[in-house]
């Protein structure tokens, strides 16, 4: 986050009072090799209530997470979206089918998956 005389500074104070009050699941998924954002999940696991109690994933790599750890990267998706699933599974939320969340729960996020 840029700090000092920056034009995005107020704007990412915005951001910061909006997530600060997030209480949904959030999880981050850093890598262990930027030097500008390395051990950046632990500003947001102290200051985002969602981040709390959730599986932080910590990839090999640098900025470009998706080109250094592509499969580590996937994995981490596919595990957050597996746990939406089994969360709205297990609340009846799917149809017989599994293709739809019929009455998403709010405080679940917004991943719909098609198996």
């Amino acid at each position: 986050m840029p700090l000092g005389d920056n034009v995005a500074v107020p704007d990412q104070h915005r951001a910061w009072g909006v997530l600060e009050r997030w209480d949904k699941p959030f999880r981050c998924c850093f890598s262990d090799r930027d030097p500008i954002t390395r051990g950046g999940q632990n500003l947001f696991i102290e200051r985002v209530p969602g981040a709390r109690d959730q599986t932080h994933g910590l990839l090999k790599g640098g900025h470009f997470i998706q080109e250094d750890d592509p499969d580590g990267f996937v994995a981490h998706v596919l595990d957050v979206a597996a746990n939406l699933d089994a969360k709205n599974r297990s609340r009846g939320r799917f149809d017989g089918a599994g293709e739809a969340i019929r009455t998403p729960d709010p405080n679940l996020g917004k991943v719909v998956l098609y198996p």
